[in-house]
């Protein structure tokens, strides 16, 4: 079980949301520790998925 699914577990637990929704948000917090900066373009690149970067910055 790699970090992303530890945190979307707990993630899960806590917040009534749909899995989308949660599996977005634990990419963006692992994204954030792994470039250490704010900056949506920068994030977009290293979220994961097959979707281009400019689609997945739309996300964000």
């Amino acid at each position: 079980m790699n970090l992303s699914e530890c945190l979307y577990e707990i993630v899960k637990e806590h917040l009534p949301w749909s899995k989308p929704r949660v599996a977005c948000l634990v990419e963006l917090v692992v994204a954030l520790f792994r470039v250490q900066d704010v900056n949506l373009a920068r994030l977009a690149v290293v979220l994961e998925g097959k979707s281009l970067a400019s689609s997945r910055y739309r996300r964000l």
